[in-house]
C-alpha cells in the first residue's frame, strides 16, 4: 500500500495545526509536530494559521498565540511593559481591544493632521515670492540665512567695527 498523494492546497486556506490533549501541536499540512517556535516563524512569514482543539473543534488560535506571546515575554525580558500587563488583567480582556481601537484611531488622527500638515506646506508661498517650498535633492532645503558678514565691514564682539 501506497501512500496518498498530497493534493494542492487552495490559495487562502490556512495552515491547521491540531492541539491534543498532551499539548502537542500537529501541522495537518506538513504531517508532522511543531512547536510553539515554529509557529511564530510561520506567522511571521505571512502564513495564515488556524489552531484547533483535535477532540472538540474548538479554534484555539487567540490562545495560541497569546501562549507564543508569553513565550517571547520569557524569553526577552521586558517585551511588554510591566503597565500595560497589569493594566489588562484589572481591566480584563475587552479592555485590550478598546486599546487596540484607540491606538488605531489615533494613527488614523495622526496621519491625517499630517498630510493637512504637508498640504499647508506644499501650497504656501514659498520664500522671497518664489512659490511653494525650496527643495534640494530628495529634502528639504531651510532659507539661506543672510550673513552677518555679507558686508565688507563687520563688528568685533567689543563692539569696534573694521572692514576687510
Amino acid at each position: 500500500m501506497g501512500r496518498r498523494k498530497k493534493e494542492p492546497i487552495p490559495a487562502g486556506t490556512p495552515r491547521v495545526i491540531k492541539r491534543y490533549g498532551n499539548r502537542k501541536l500537529y501541522d495537518t499540512r506538513e504531517s508532522r509536530y511543531v512547536t510553539l517556535d515554529e509557529i511564530s516563524r510561520m506567522i511571521r512569514r505571512g502564513e495564515d494559521v488556524k489552531v484547533v482543539d483535535n477532540r472538540t473543534q474548538e479554534d484555539l488560535t487567540n490562545v495560541t498565540f497569546t501562549q507564543i506571546m508569553l513565550e517571547q515575554e520569557k524569553s526577552r525580558k521586558s517585551f511588554l511593559p510591566r503597565s500595560l500587563l497589569r493594566g489588562l488583567l484589572e481591566q480584563g480582556g475587552e479592555s485590550l481591544l478598546d486599546l487596540l481601537q484607540k491606538g488605531k484611531e489615533s494613527i488614523a488622527i495622526m496621519k491625517s493632521e499630517a498630510e493637512e500638515q504637508i498640504s499647508r506646506i506644499m501650497t504656501a508661498p514659498g520664500i522671497r515670492g518664489r512659490k511653494g517650498p525650496v527643495f534640494c535633492g530628495i529634502g528639504f532645503r531651510p532659507p539661506r540665512r543672510p550673513s552677518i558678514f555679507s558686508k565688507r565691514e563687520s563688528t568685533t564682539a567689543s563692539g569696534i567695527s573694521f572692514s576687510i
